[in-house]
């Protein structure tokens, strides 16, 4: 009889065991599952914010512009040289010499300078997606992407008294210089942001 009970007990033990191992398996297959399904949600919603905030980057320089033309012409005529603009860096000092490869057109057009604030509001709602999906990476160049936009905004004046301040300094350039400058850094500070999105949705290598 003792046995009996002890071999009863045993099975028992040994049936608790097994189902508390099958039960340990299926919760963490679930947890597993979860927060697959969470990172596929935060992958998607990164790629929607991040599709949506260089939209509102491109849409705020209009290629339509011959001030920015010119840039566009510029950043092909580098790339066709051999540069790739994905692996470039704003580490490196950018000067008002570096940037004069063409003749440089007039500044932005009143027509262009009506639409600018709406679209700068555009371009800061679409950040405020960056902002919270993150990661910081992504949300520097984005944050630098709007300070250039103010920047492109305020246009002459602002440039034109950045030109005065370094003419004491034996500076040389214009306020089209530093016109030029700022659009360069602009479209530089796209090709990061974009850089900096693929590689927090890994498609750096795709």
């Amino acid at each position: 009889m003792q046995n009996s009970v002890i071999t009863a007990s045993g099975a028992l033990l040994a049936a608790l065991i097994g189902l508390s191992g099958a039960l340990w398996a299926t919760i963490s297959n679930q947890r597993k599952q979860q927060q697959a399904q969470r990172d596929t949600w935060r992958h998607d919603r990164r790629k929607d914010a991040y599709l949506a905030y260089v939209d509102a980057a491109r849409a705020f320089i209009p290629v339509t512009e011959e001030l920015f033309r010119a840039e566009e012409r510029d950043s092909v005529a580098h790339q066709t040289n051999g540069a790739d603009l994905e692996t470039e860096t704003l580490e490196e000092t950018i000067t008002w010499a570096d940037t004069l490869w063409t003749p440089f057109p007039a500044e932005p057009s009143a027509a262009w300078r009506k639409r600018a604030p709406k679209r700068l509001h555009a371009l800061t709602t679409a950040f405020d997606r960056i902002d919270l999906e993150g990661p910081s990476d992504v949300i520097a160049p984005g944050l630098a992407i709007i300070e250039s936009a103010h920047r492109l905004i305020e246009g002459s004046e602002l440039f034109a008294k950045e030109a005065e301040q370094e003419a004491p300094e034996g500076g040389s350039a214009t306020e089209m210089d530093f016109l030029r400058v700022e659009v360069h850094r602009y479209r530089m500070l796209c090709g990061e942001f974009r850089k900096q999105a693929k590689k927090a949705l890994d498609l750096a290598d795709s």
